[in-house]
């Protein structure tokens, strides 16, 4: 599958280092990295999509997820509080965490988020039978805003 270039916009690089907090020194490391550019000059075709994680399997959360619960997560790695359950537990988050990269990876390289192979990802509580306390399953996928 051959990537798609994606459209580069013109970024206001001080507006950027303040809302980041950055020194203008660290703005100038920041930017030495290619990868970096790329992914702040083309971050505006994030802005066009909402990642879900949807509890399709559940046993025993301490924190009370169960099937058809949903998080949301912004494309810039955020998770979207206000929109799912008002617990989230710790053990999800590596997964998702992980998840939620290659949604970005493939949107900032002009692809479609979606085939997306391994949508489906677990907390790493490793469930009651293996000495834990119970366990939760996502399924990922993305939608348009």
């Amino acid at each position: 599958m051959a990537e798609k270039k994606s459209p580069q916009t013109a970024v206001d690089w001080e507006a950027f280092r303040q809302a980041m907090g950055y020194t203008p020194e660290e703005l100038e490391a920041f930017r030495s990295h290619a990868n970096n550019a790329y992914v702040v000059e083309n971050a505006h075709l994030l802005d066009r999509w909402v990642i879900v994680a949807e509890v399709v399997d559940s046993h025993g959360c301490a924190a009370g997820h169960k099937v058809g619960d949903k998080l949301y997560f912004s494309p810039h790695g955020v998770l979207e509080t206000e929109k799912g359950p008002a617990r989230i537990c710790v053990q999800a988050i590596p997964a998702l965490a992980s998840a939620v990269a290659v949604f970005q990876e493939r949107i900032i390289a002009g692809l479609s988020p979606d085939p997306y192979l391994f949508r489906h990802v677990g907390c790493v509580d490793v469930g009651v039978a293996c000495g834990g306390w119970g366990h939760v399953a996502f399924r990922l996928y993305a939608l348009p805003r």
